[in-house]
């Protein structure tokens, strides 16, 4: 597909890298306010004949952006959150099926082996953990901050669309209880926080940190005879604990410890993107409109 990529920050240099990689996509500009002589995004759906955007903007652009590209028929990848609206997600939707052009979320997460070999493990080893009860996750690195996203915009939205992912909701099915933030200054937005939220019989707490020293991305189902652990920072990726009771006592089980690469998760939620235009695939749209539905709660809490 003949692509363009709409902003070239920290992220659009990453994404930059993939899409020349890609056997799928053949870039033929960039757009960006910062680049000499590039094209504006007017001249896209003229001689340039571009079929894909990869839109990597804030995230308070989103909207015009992809609606002015959908119109124009052109396929929209659109970096996490496509928007904090549930309102303007609904409507860039019905722009995109009405124009027959398809929209993508880019929640790369869902496309983690470790996260995949997570999910997997909730189904298979049922038997043996039993059912879930209780999820915490903690998403944290320092920096990247944003005056009109908080934490919850910019790295929280990972962890949303995990929860959503792993335990195969619908909209409306995650509870969002409690939110809470921090700030270090008064005209900084939420640069820390915490969420508790329910799903179903299980509860859960989201930690979020662009305050914290270390990178972390971990996520802990605690299940009724067991645990399950993904964490992208540790030497084993996956873990699958069985918690076994004798003499009164609880003593550990480890059943698995898997180690997944975690390096080419943009490569595959690319190609995934491809795919989708390939048969105009629309299942990420319940993933978005979930997120974004979250978002908006959260948002509305602080």
């Amino acid at each position: 597909m003949r692509c363009a990529i709409i902003g070239y920050g920290y992220w659009g240099k990453i994404v930059e890298k993939y899409i020349r990689e890609s056997k799928d996509f053949e870039l033929i500009c960039i757009c960006s306010p910062g680049l000499k002589d590039a094209p504006k995004i007017e001249q896209l759906a003229g001689e340039a004949r571009i079929e894909a955007a990869i839109v990597c903007t804030p995230i308070d652009t989103h909207f015009g952006i992809v609606r002015y590209l959908l119109e124009r028929h052109i396929h929209v990848f659109c970096e996490k959150p496509l928007c904090k609206n549930l309102a303007q997600a609904k409507e860039l939707y019905a722009v995109a099926e009405k124009h027959q052009a398809l929209l993508f979320t880019d929640y790369i997460y869902t496309c983690s082996p470790s996260v995949n070999a997570l999910k997997d493990a909730l189904r298979t080893q049922r038997a043996k953990l039993g059912a879930p009860v209780y999820t915490d996750m903690v998403i944290g690195q320092f920096g990247r901050f944003y005056k009109t996203d908080n934490v919850f915009d910019v790295i929280g939205v990972h962890m949303l669309s995990v929860i959503a992912y792993i335990f195969d909701t619908k909209p409306g099915d995650i509870k969002i209880l409690e939110a809470e933030a921090f700030r270090q200054h008064t005209d900084m937005l939420a640069q820390a926080g915490t969420v508790r939220f329910s799903v179903g019989g299980m509860t859960g707490q989201l930690h979020c940190s662009l305050l914290s020293h270390d990178k972390r991305r971990r996520v802990e189902v605690l299940c009724e005879h067991g645990l399950l652990i993904f964490d992208m920072m540790q030497e084993y990726t996956v873990q699958i604990i069985c918690h076994i009771v004798e003499n009164g006592q609880y003593r550990e089980e480890v059943l698995s410890q898997l180690r997944y690469d975690e390096n080419n998760n943009l490569q595959i939620v690319l190609a995934k993107f491809a795919d989708a235009v390939k048969t105009m695939d629309r299942s990420n749209d319940l993933l978005t409109m979930q997120v974004t539905e979250l978002l908006e709660e959260i948002n509305h809490r602080l």
